[in-house]
């Protein structure tokens, strides 16, 4: 969707739900702003705010229809399978492999995913980024029919010594590098959303994730982290 298009409908679900009180609608206002604010954006940047911004107005318009708004996201995104009729799934990061099956018309997908993290260590950094030991991710969807997957990446900050504003952080895939500051990244139930895209079944990505701290007085004594997917079928 374009811009106008998606804050239009960003607008539309604000209005329409002006006495919600759940999170949701909270973070939909929040993500409404920031993109309306944003003078110049890449292609990257319009995505990941499309695309949040469309299931931020989904999980709104859910929490409406139930009696209490302390549904798990889990449950959620199962309501939003019935009624959109694309298939959403979590997967937990580690440093095992994790097979995961999506159906979708009677089709089984297995969407495998590792990350391999054992050499990195959050540094100081300016331009040598480049430098730094990274995070690898890896993601390879297998399936018999044509399917088209989108993803996101979300990362969280479990504790964290120095100054959270500070951090930034390189996302590099198909030899491009996308940087950007932690701080402007958009929160999704305590979550940063890093990354979004998409790719086609039985592809292969292998992502690099490179986190930094630009200012040299911070203690970067106490960083421990978690990384999140969640994905669905187009």
């Amino acid at each position: 969707m374009k811009r106008e298009q998606i804050l239009t409908k960003a607008q539309k679900y604000l209005i329409k739900y002006s006495n919600s009180s759940s999170k949701y609608y909270e973070e939909l206002k929040k993500a409404y702003n920031e993109y309306k604010e944003l003078d110049n954006s890449d292609p990257v940047i319009n995505k990941l705010y499309s695309k949040q911004i469309n299931k931020l107005c989904m999980y709104v318009e859910e929490s409406e229809n139930f009696v209490s708004f302390l549904i798990t996201l889990i449950i959620v995104i199962i309501v939003i399978i019935t009624l959109v009729s694309y298939t959403t799934v979590k997967i937990l990061s580690g440093q095992e492999k994790v097979k995961v099956v999506m159906e979708k018309a009677n089709s089984e997908v297995s969407l495998n995913v590792r990350n391999y993290n054992k050499d990195f260590t959050l540094s100081y950094s300016d331009e040598n980024y480049k430098e730094l030991n990274p995070i690898y991710l890896e993601l390879n969807p297998h399936s018999k029919d044509n399917f088209n997957v989108v993803y996101n990446i979300y990362l969280t900050v479990n504790s964290f010594s120095g100054n959270i504003d500070n951090l930034k952080y390189v996302i590099t895939i198909d030899n491009n590098d996308y940087i950007y500051n932690l701080k402007d990244a958009s929160i999704v139930l305590d979550k940063y959303l890093i990354y979004t895209n998409n790719m086609n079944m039985n592809d292969y990505k292998r992502i690099q994730l490179r986190i930094f701290d630009i200012d040299s007085t911070d203690d970067l004594s106490v960083f421990d982290y978690k990384i999140d997917y969640d994905a669905y079928l187009e």
